[in-house]
């Protein structure tokens, strides 16, 4: 009798944990390039290429610290697809500024680190696939107009 409830119990709580919510990964995200102590950084994290550069799952601001850099942590993210912009938003105005033909005038950057030439590089370039815990570094500079 023991030893059936022993089983009972280690089948419930087996069959419970499987069919429990499924584990979730943290993403931490370092940023560099940006001048020190001036401005945030805006951190966009993207699940699909539908919403690719225009509809961000998790969008995230910190200041810039005095070496440059801004740090992110997400944490919870299901195991998937992912891309993610950052722009050194330098004038606190919470946007991306353009110049001239819609070419950013502010440090932009991209998971992957792509070179961008003639608009920001496709969600194939940025993607990366998730499906541990992960540390990104992402380099902000200025789209390349060769």
């Amino acid at each position: 009798m023991r030893t059936t409830s022993l089983v009972i119990l280690l089948l419930l709580f087996t069959s419970g944990h499987l069919q429990g919510q499924p584990d979730t990964l943290t993403l931490s995200v370092e940023v560099s390039g940006a001048k020190g102590s001036t401005g945030q950084v805006i951190m966009s994290l993207f699940t699909s290429e539908e919403h690719y550069l225009k509809k961000p799952a998790t969008e995230m601001t910190t200041p810039v610290d005095d070496r440059g850099s801004a740090r992110f942590e997400i944490t919870k993210l299901e195991p998937g697809r992912y891309a993610i912009s950052v722009i050194h938003d330098a004038d606190l105005n919470n946007k991306l500024n353009t110049g001239l033909f819609g070419i950013p005038t502010e440090l932009v950057g991209f998971s992957n680190n792509p070179v961008s030439r003639f608009g920001p590089p496709s969600f194939e370039q940025a993607s990366f696939a998730l499906d541990q815990s992960t540390h990104l570094m992402i380099r902000l500079g200025r789209p390349k107009e060769e």
